[in-house]
């Protein structure tokens, strides 16, 4: 099989070769070593086994305040070890942790969650200073690949890792293709690195926070292994989904757990057979691991498993390279000045890759080498033609023949003035032309520029008239970096000359000039004796987009400047763009449709474009897409596009492309169908009475509202009310519902004058604005609805997930999500304790109070299956008043009341933290059965607290609860009266309580008739519960027994009575020294 490089090498290729002819029934060991120590843990693996692990996991991520000098040490000793490896029989894979754009190398720059979209683009907008930055970035780390490139090392690179997490920078980005893309492209043809496979490296999504890996995956023309991040702890499982969902979009390419922390079992391979490579954590090693652990995987003896020693890569037999690239086209001059020519082509290519290009000017006169598809030619004279050819080689030698001869002609001089900019000083007259102030000229600077104004004046040498001296007194500057000045300009070609002083010291300051992106000296000007000034230029540039933009990059120093001078060609401009290519249409809508093309080349500059529909103009666009609105729904059109330049100068048409509408959905309100005005919903629209106005015509015509894909801003509650409501989204996130306020509800769905029946509400999400509000108010309410279903929603950022009230008999949930951004997950304030027969089904409920909290005076309720965890985000200490389920206190009101009838199974109670697992108020009455109990991380208050129990009936079957609590009680009762009970059965607890541990088969067994399990310490005595009676072992085989739940105590006088029960247990009957009768198991 081919790597996705054409261009990839003989290494990468027998690598990639090896992954898929060992996927299946081999795995690789590997592990993961530190910028600072790169043979660190590679070096355990031998100490402990004898052998290293097949693959060695390498950083090139500084992420310490590291110094330049320190990181390029570093890096350097990363490629010696792999080099090393590699020539030792391993594999090298490498990953780098980058820094955010413009910021220091620092773990907080890495782990920068708060970056939102609109920054990212910034970043993958070229022109930027972002952009800059990282294509900067980029070519310092290429430098460091190339040499594993020309020591023949392939290496199974994984940027930009966990990308459907949100804790990077890069994470959960929509357009995150398009980083990969850049990286992809730096890496590939301009450095050619064809010692790279390329590895798409995600997250195993198992939370609700961490998107599916289909969201943001680059596609398998983009990737040539697929991998995923496996950290599970504890008792979380290794799920066959993680393996199987990165297996089903993955082609039939390889796939690999390219981190874990926590070791899989030997036998997760039976059915997760096609990882090839697994890479543990550095430290991870030994602080999740046990030695067994270790040892199943790592141990030499073991079949399944490879270390570096049984490794056998097949080597292809080279043959020599006669083969030339192709020959370089599209030989193009998309910028010229009076002495520059700024040549682009398009890249050959070659069977073993394109070493550079030669470029030779009037047929024999060579100009140069580059490896990057450009060059800038200078020195040129103006007004004068020139003829210049390219041609490709290869490293072996060979040479392409030479591309199309292009001839252009320099620009003439440029002699008319355009204006003078003083700019940190007043108006003056310089050379007979008259200068504006600075804070007249319409500039835009970058933040950093701070003006200076020399006092006393300093007097320029060489000697200068009076104003120009005014002028020189005064500049910008920015203190130890670049900065940039911005320039509004009409389209055209300029000359530009700027005046610097040196106001400090000899030689203090140097820096280059840039225009438009391009670097325009060719060595640092500003370097200046004290007191001297001087005039530089003319630099020569083509304003394109009505700004001229010039950034002046720091050498050393404070580079500062005091004036600028503009003048303008005079050339008559007659030559039309090129023809706009790859024209794509994209329907977005019933009435719209997206266009976008490749952008025309100009000898001056492209100024626009006139799009047409048909042969009528459409509309016209300073950039390469448009939008085109008001078309007819389901119908076919035809669109071209045309460029146009500054001198009026229009392209032909493009090739047409033919695109026809989507249908209306109901989200649009027809004209022709409703009698109203089309509304398009689309990003950043108040789409509020558009969904109410669509809700009601749909359930006034009985049909389903589908809301396409997006992301829907709105003002004010979204109502539907009467019966069968039906609304559905495009599933998972990609129907956003997108309040700009916590202050109302979402959604409310229901209750209108009287009470509505049926309908459902799927496959959608809310998201507030701000994590956990105190509002009252919910993402979703439903509100006297029966018989309603809700299923595959998710809501975050409210008050109140979802909210049930007023008697909503019969109705249903299947897979509701609620983030970490709820203060309660599910709120049940629905009526009547007699059985409002609601289900729900598989809820996976966060609330930082409450993952689900049942009112005062309610009852009828059914979990089934999921996992409900409670109070992670604040307090550092136990909260008596928080629990992963709440019953009988109504959220809003503060009511106790009780409730009942309650049936809890299958659910899952984790990430309690300081909370309890169930906390109830009142007479309550519940079932708990199949549950998995057990806190995250820190310990939890404890298993179950009752205030003010009185009658309550509590039956627990076959629990399981684990791990560490705080109280010194699992279960808390007060409040109870004599006909109080608790049942439990076949359960199983193996906790730590306050600091004594209990392991036993039950809590409580048959509490109204037996004796159970210890619940609470005391004394550092067993206590245990005997119906509503308390029964402790005091030491030496004495019995103690209470009838105030603890307060006061009376030993037992055994009798010689012995009972045996159905169950064949046998007790004694016993008295107290007042008389009552005890039953003893013995």
């Amino acid at each position: 099989m081919n790597p996705i490089n054409p261009n990839a090498s003989e290494k990468a290729i027998d690598l990639l070769n090896y992954l898929y002819s060992i996927s299946g029934s081999k795995t690789l060991t590997g592990i993961h070593n530190w910028l600072e120590v790169p043979d660190g843990y590679v070096n355990e693996i031998n100490n402990l086994y004898g052998d290293y692990p097949a693959v060695a996991g390498y950083e090139m991520g500084p992420i310490a305040n590291q110094t330049d000098a320190t990181i390029a040490s570093q890096r350097q000793n990363v490629v010696n070890s792999a080099i090393t490896y590699h020539q030792n029989g391993g594999i090298v894979t490498m990953m780098w942790h980058q820094n955010y754009p413009l910021t220091a190398y620092a773990w907080v720059n890495v782990q920068r969650s708060t970056t939102t979209d609109a920054e990212f683009n910034k970043i993958c907008t070229p022109g930027t200073a972002e952009y800059n930055w990282l294509i900067g970035e980029y070519d310092k780390v290429a430098e460091y690949l190339k040499q594993l490139k020309e020591a023949n090392v392939p290496v199974l690179w994984r940027p930009y890792h966990e990308m459907n997490g949100g804790w990077f920078w890069w994470g959960k980005k929509q357009n995150f293709n398009l980083l990969w893309d850049i990286m992809y492209d730096r890496f590939t043809n301009t450095h050619g690195l064809n010692n790279l496979l390329w590895v798409w490296n995600a997250n195993a999504p198992k939370s609700a926070d961490i998107n599916p890996y289909s969201t943001h995956f680059v596609g398998t023309s983009k990737c040539d292994v697929l991998g995923t991040d496996l950290y599970m702890f504890g008792d979380e499982p290794f799920k066959q989904e993680y393996h199987d969902g990165l297996d089903v979009i993955s082609g039939g390419k390889p796939i690999a757990v390219t981190e874990i922390g926590q070791l899989f079992p030997i036998t997760t391979f039976n059915t997760q057979a096609k990882w090839t490579w697994f890479m543990v954590w550095g430290n991870y090693l030994y602080d999740y691991n046990t030695q067994s652990q270790r040892d199943a995987l790592f141990t030499t003896t073991v079949s399944r498993t490879l270390n570096r020693s049984e490794v056998d890569i097949p080597d292809s037999s080279p043959t020599p390279d006669t083969q030339p690239p192709t020959v370089p086209t599209n030989l193009d001059a998309p910028f010229k000045t009076a002495t520059t020519a700024y040549l682009t082509w398009t890249p050959s290519t070659d069977n073993m890759g394109v070493a550079g290009y030669e470029i030779y000017q009037n047929d024999t006169t060579f100009v140069g080498t580059t490896i990057e598809t450009n060059l800038s030619v200078n020195g040129l004279t103006a007004s004068t033609t020139y003829s210049f050819k390219v041609r490709a080689r290869d490293a072996a030698g060979n040479f392409s023949a030479f591309s199309t001869v292009l001839q252009l002609t320099t620009d003439s001089v440029n002699t008319s003035f355009v204006r003078g900019i003083n700019f940190a000083g007043s108006a003056v007259t310089i050379e007979d032309q008259e200068w504006l102030a600075g804070n007249n000229a319409s500039i835009t600077y970058s933040n950093n520029v701070k003006t200076y104004i020399n006092s006393p004046a300093i007097t320029p040498v060489p000697a200068v008239d009076s104003t120009t001296a005014v002028m020189l007194n005064s500049n910008i500057y920015a203190s130890g970096t670049g900065f940039t000045v911005s320039q509004p300009l009409p389209n055209g070609s300029y000359q530009i000359f700027l005046w610097s002083l040196e106001n400090y010291q000899t030689n203090f300051r140097s820096f280059h000039v840039l225009l438009e992106g391009i670097q325009v000296t060719s060595s640092p000007i500003g370097e200046l004796a004290v007191n001297n000034w001087a005039k530089y230029g003319p630099y020569s540039v083509n304003v394109t987009e009505g700004v001229l933009n010039m950034e002046i990059e720091r050498v050393t120093g404070d580079p500062g400047i005091t004036g600028m001078e503009i003048f303008s060609s005079i050339a008559t401009d007659t030559q039309a763009p090129s023809i706009p290519t790859n024209l794509s249409a994209v329907p977005i809508s019933s009435t719209s449709v997206s266009l976008s093309w490749s952008a025309s080349t100009d000898n001056v500059g492209v100024t626009g474009y006139d799009v047409y529909n048909g042969g009528a103009l459409a509309g016209t666009t300073a950039t390469t897409s448009f939008t085109v609105t008001g078309l007819i729904p389901e119908t076919t059109y035809s669109f071209y596009v045309r460029a146009k330049d500054t001198a009026g100068n229009i392209s032909a048409g493009s090739s047409e492309i033919n695109v026809t509408t989507l249908k209306w959905n109901k989200l649009m309100i027809i004209a022709s169908e409703y009698g109203a005005t089309p509304i398009e919903v689309v990003p950043n629209f108040d789409s509020t009475s558009a969904f109410n106005n669509a809700l009601a015509q749909a359930v006034a015509d009985g049909v389903e509202l589908y809301i396409p894909p997006g992301t829907y801003r709105t003002t004010a509650t979204i109502n539907a009310a009467g019966n069968n409501v039906m609304i559905r989204g495009a599933g998972g996130t990609e129907t956003v519902i997108k309040p700009d306020s916590s202050a109302y509800d979402a959604i409310v769905i229901g209750k209108n004058s009287a009470f509505s029946s049926s309908g459902h509400l799927r496959d959608l999400a809310v998201t507030g604005p701000t994590a956990r509000p105190s509002s009252f108010t919910a993402g979703i309410k439903i509100d006297e609805m029966r018989q309603f279903e809700i299923s595959n929603v998710t809501v975050d950022n409210y008050d109140i997930g979802i909210d049930f009230v007023n008697n909503c008999f019969g109705s249903m949930t299947n897979n509701i999500r609620t983030g970490y951004g709820v203060n309660v997950g599910l709120n049940l304030r629905t009526g009547t304790q007699s059985g409002n027969d609601l289900v729900f089904i598989n809820s996976w409920l966060y609330g930082e109070i409450a993952a689900v909290h049942i009112s005062n005076d309610c009852g009828g309720f059914q979990f089934v299956g999921g996992q409900f965890s409670t109070n992670l985000n604040s307090g550092t200490t136990p909260n008596d008043e928080r629990g992963a389920m709440i019953m009988g206190k109504d959220y809003i009101s503060g009511i106790m009341g009780g409730a009942a009838n309650i049936l809890v199974q299958g659910i899952d109670f984790e990430g309690l933290q300081y909370g309890w697992a169930i906390r109830s108020y009142d007479q309550v009455g519940f079932i708990i059965k199949g549950c998995g109990i057990q806190p995250y991380d820190a310990p939890a208050n404890g298993f179950l607290k009752m205030t003010n129990a009185k009658q309550s009936k509590v039956t627990i079957i076959a629990q399981q609860i684990r791990g560490q609590w705080s109280g010194s009680q699992l279960i808390s009762v007060n409040g109870q009266f004599d006909d109080f009970s608790i049942l439990e059965l076949n359960g199983w607890i193996d906790a730590t309580i306050a600091g004594a541990s209990f392991v036993g088969s039950s809590i409580l067994t048959q509490s109204r008739i037996g004796i159970g399990q210890s619940i609470f310490r005391a004394n550092n005595h067993n206590t245990m519960l005997l119906g509503s009676t308390l029964l402790q072992e005091s030491g030496a085989g004495i019995l103690q027994i209470s009838s105030d739940w603890g307060n006061t105590w009376n030993t037992i006088y055994p009798a010689s009575l012995i009972l045996t029960a159905p169950n064949g247990k046998k007790y004694m009957l016993g008295v107290t020294n007042n008389g009552a009768l005890t039953t003893t198991r013995i």
